[in-house]
């Protein structure tokens, strides 16, 4: 855990935590916030709509729920992988909101936003975000009882490439976009899902958890996690 003098400790001994969520590493803008245990949310899906939502939204939930920026415990941000842009954008977000509130920010991992919002209380789920280029964001994750075990890491690849024995559950965007791209063998007998995005309900879920157990960081030390080393290139460049 690093922190910085930007954070308030009084934050720390503040329960239940108030904490704000923001996910924007693809085409889904969202944002969430609990308050009196009563989730608040926000979801667009378009393009271009996280320039044009996300701080308008993020307003009208603090406004809802009577909650001024000085007051938040913790800012949680969907850490990618995902669009460059919309990353971006929800971390530049964050941040400004981290330095005004002097409070930790906590970054989840969009794969893992996926996964646990599939609807697997045991079992193995395959998150898979539409990475563009012809390729995909991939992580595995054995759920057990509500919590995530990562197998392996985070990968980039073209769908042709992508190896495991067993895929499980099947959640994201990505499935639809290649599905007669992936090798016949290892999507044998099962359906292919309707796409799905990583949304800030699912970050906010997980950020609880890791604000409990002070997972968390200052907003000059935050990065976004892209995956892909260039996120510049071009297919042509390819």
């Amino acid at each position: 855990m690093t922190k910085s003098d930007q954070i308030d400790k009084r934050h720390m001994a503040q329960k239940p935590a108030k904490i704000l969520a923001i996910e924007t590493s693809t085409s889904a803008c969202s944002v969430a916030l609990r308050c009196d245990g009563e989730l608040k949310t926000f979801t667009e899906v378009g393009t271009n709509v996280h320039s044009q939502e996300v701080l308008p939204q993020i307003e009208k939930l603090l406004r809802q729920v009577n909650w001024k920026v000085q007051e938040l415990d913790a800012v949680a941000v969907g850490q990618g992988p995902g669009s460059f842009t919309g990353l971006r954008i929800g971390v530049g977000v964050a941040q400004g909101i981290s330095y005004g509130a002097r409070c930790p920010m906590i970054g989840v991992s969009s794969l893992a936003a996926l996964a646990i919002a599939a609807d697997v209380h045991h079992g193995l789920v395959s998150a898979a975000i539409d990475a563009r280029m012809g390729e995909l964001y991939f992580a595995q994750y054995n759920v057990h009882a509500g919590e995530l075990e990562r197998i392996g890491e985070e990968v980039v690849c073209a769908p042709q490439e992508l190896k495991c024995a067993d895929v499980g559950i099947l959640i994201g965007n990505a499935w639809q976009q290649y599905w007669h791209s992936f090798k016949p063998e290892m999507i044998q007998n099962i359906e292919c899902p309707s796409p799905s995005f990583p949304n800030a309900r699912e970050v906010l879920m997980l950020a609880e958890r890791d604000y409990t157990a002070q997972k968390f960081t200052d907003a000059k030390s935050f990065a976004p996690v892209y995956v892909r080393n260039n996120v510049a290139k071009k297919t042509a460049d390819r």
